[in-house]
């Protein structure tokens, strides 16, 4: 389930989604956000990546509207967490 969802300062968004495989929330961090503001909007696939079990697939619908309605509040709530990549 995408639970997270974080803005950094070079417009990537980081989201959270459960692999597959090991069930363990992975982190990631591929998109930008425009990138996957086209992916949300044009309903094409989002894919996420378990590097522990080196295994990709697709988020769910469910996950996709949490991602667009996180996406919609952070162009209008500046109090969306940043995230930076360290």
């Amino acid at each position: 389930m995408a639970s997270r969802v974080a803005f950094s300062s070079r417009k990537a968004i980081a989201f959270t989604s459960s692999c597959p495989v090991c069930g363990h929330e992975q982190l990631q961090t591929y998109y930008t956000r425009r990138a996957l503001s086209k992916l949300l909007v044009t309903d094409s696939m989002v894919d996420a990546y378990c590097g522990a079990c080196d295994v990709v697939w697709p988020i769910s619908a469910e996950e996709k509207v949490q991602l667009t309605a996180a996406i919609t509040l952070g162009r209008r709530d500046p109090s969306i967490a940043s995230h930076r990549r360290h």
